[in-house]
């Protein structure tokens, strides 16, 4: 995620420790014969990294556009919600927690019955005899992915085999690709590049030219109190970055922008920028409610009385 460089043979035979009271655990590992390692590029690597953080955050929209943009070609004619949520899942769990050997053993064999009668199932169904392997939806996907795999599942088969359990692989993988991510989001060049940092304007990180329609007539004090108010939901931990802006009388009083686009895209929040809408349903019924009460709030209080 950092360099672009990773070892894709770290078997038994290839790591050794060198003992070290000062390091974590108290050794240093150490990895032997590098001819098979990979270089990749700087979107590969960001976008490696952006798929470790959308796995970890649930995040499907996420997934699925990054793995896009990594060079993924999906059956898009069998791609459905319920299909997105199963592949996740699945993809999560590669990254889990490890366990001990007893019992993935135990789990290797429920997983292959499983598969067997779910191939069962979509043999009658549909007589799509690979119909349940995630091989039938992918028409193409990229090199990177098939080594990087392969250190993964090579890296989980050493800890089962020390018996190492416990270990948050995907919470270790997903920390260090935030890092990598928000490093990249600082540089310009990738940042303005890049589609894994789009999600406005041309889809690259470039903005929508935007102007106003409604006059402006800003309130200064208003404003000062909402960039305290956003400041204090920051050092909270609440929001991220927001963007807030206020009209009266068919005025902008309030524009205000703050913190970041994101906590993997650490550029600053603007007054043009554009955060992608994942559903406005809940804040229009949450503005009708709001006026409703504005205009029967006598009524109400009546009532109450």
């Amino acid at each position: 995620f950092k360099d672009g460089m990773f070892h894709a043979d770290p078997h038994a035979g290839n790591v050794r420790l060198v003992l070290d009271p000062n390091a974590p655990g108290g050794a240093k590992p150490v990895l032997l014969d590098w001819g098979l390692i990979r270089e990749i590029t700087d979107a590969e690597r960001l976008g490696l990294a952006k798929v470790f953080h959308s796995l970890a955050n649930f995040d499907i929209a996420g997934l699925f556009d990054v793995l896009e943009s990594l060079g993924f070609s999906l059956r898009q004619e069998l791609l459905n919600d319920d299909l997105k949520r199963d592949l996740i899942e699945k993809a999560r769990g590669v990254v889990k927690d490890t366990i001990n050997r007893h019992k993935t053993r135990e789990n290797a064999r429920e997983e292959l019955a499983e598969f067997k009668a779910r191939l069962n199932r979509a043999k009658e169904d549909a007589g799509m005899e690979g119909s349940m392997s995630p091989i039938y939806f992918l028409e193409d996907w990229p090199r990177c992915i098939i080594f990087f795999m392969r250190m993964l599942q090579i890296l989980r088969g050493l800890c089962v085999a020390c018996d190492a359990e416990g270990m948050p692989l995907l919470k270790i993988f997903s920390s260090h690709a935030r890092e990598a991510l928000q490093e990249g989001s600082r540089r310009q060049m990738l940042s303005s590049s890049l589609r894994i940092f789009g999600g406005r304007g041309d889809g690259i990180g470039h903005e929508t030219p935007f102007t106003p329609k409604a006059r402006v007539s800003r309130d200064s004090t208003l404003e000062s109190q909402l960039q305290q108010k956003l400041q204090e939901l920051q050092s909270r931990k609440q929001v991220v970055g927001a963007q807030v802006v206020v009209l009266r009388d068919n005025k902008v009083i309030c524009s205000v922008a703050h913190g970041t686009l994101s906590t993997i895209d650490a550029r600053p929040v603007q007054e043009q920028t554009r955060f992608p809408l994942l559903g406005a349903t809940a804040g229009l019924a949450g503005l009708a409610l709001l006026r409703t009460l504005r205009r029967k709030s006598g009524e109400l209080i009546k009532a109450a009385e």
